[in-house]
This record gives C-alpha cells, sequence and structure tokens, in this order.
C-alpha cells in the first residue's frame, strides 16, 4: 500500500539484504526535494533488490561491484537512477531486458529466471511510472525509474 516514506529506507534494506549474500558496494545520493514521497514501501524496497542483486551477479572480472543510487525530483516525478559498474548490456537487447523470462546470457554460471527485470517494470507500472536502461558492454548499466511524486 502506498504511504509517504523516506525513500532511503528502502534503499538501505536492499542494500543490507543483497551485501548478506554477495559482494557489493552501494552509495546513494538524495536530494532533499525527493527524500519522502508517495510509494509502496515493500515493492520499492523489491526494485532496489532486483538491481542491486543484477549488479551483483553481473560484474566485471576483477572489478568489485558499485552501484550508486540517485533519487530527485524531476517536475511532477521522481527520478530514481540506480548506475552500476558491471558487464552492460548489448544495445540490441536492451529493449527486451523488462519482457519476463529474457535473459541476456548466461554469465559465470549464474542461474537466473529471467523476472528480476520485469518485476521492476511491472513495479514502476504500478506506481504509475516507467522504467528504462542505458547501457553497452563492459560499462554498466544505468536504470531509470520514474515515478509520480
Amino acid at each position: 500500500m502506498p504511504k509517504i516514506m523516506h525513500i532511503a529506507t528502502p534503499i538501505d534494506k536492499a542494500a543490507k539484504l543483497v551485501k548478506a549474500r554477495f559482494e557489493l558496494k552501494v552509495t546513494r545520493t538524495i536530494d532533499p526535494e525527493a527524500e519522502c514521497f508517495k510509494f509502496d514501501p515493500e515493492r520499492i524496497t523489491q526494485v532496489f533488490i532486483n538491481l542491486f542483486s543484477n549488479a551483483a551477479r553481473y560484474f566485471r572480472e576483477g572489478v568489485p561491484p558499485v552501484v550508486h543510487v540517485d533519487v530527485r525530483r524531476d517536475g511532477d516525478k521522481v527520478r530514481i537512477r540506480v548506475q552500476d559498474n558491471g558487464i552492460g548490456i548489448p544495445k540490441d537487447k536492451a529493449a527486451y531486458v523488462f519482457e519476463r523470462f529474457y535473459q541476456v546470457e548466461r554469465h559465470r554460471g549464474q542461474n537466473s529466471t529471467g523476472l528480476g527485470l520485469a518485476i521492476v517494470k511491472h513495479i514502476a507500472l504500478y506506481h504509475g511510472g516507467n522504467v528504462s536502461v542505458v547501457s553497452e558492454p563492459d560499462a554498466g548499466a544505468e536504470f531509470h525509474l520514474r515515478i509520480p511524486y
């Protein structure tokens, strides 16, 4: 159920849960105008868990996985950017990553259902927003979640 909350809470909760299982450094920048707004805390926590888990799984060999979360107010929306330093997504595959069961590739024996980013998309839609990705191979991925303020 959506309610007015601090966005730092689901970021920190997701980081703690993912770091219990994977090596991952999470940093965050939150614009004071966007630190509190209306969202479903369980669902938004799931967004961060999914994005952080992907960053921890799909890292570049020899490069410790790092994620930076940037939260800003953008007019009547809140823009949440989650940027990682992982293996990235080929441009021709980026359009499909939010489809259920789609997997870009198997990476170092990782088991994946192909549901994590589809769940992120549906949570964005549930909030009346959207999600997109900008990425290139070996340059990490940058996910943009936009939801109403």
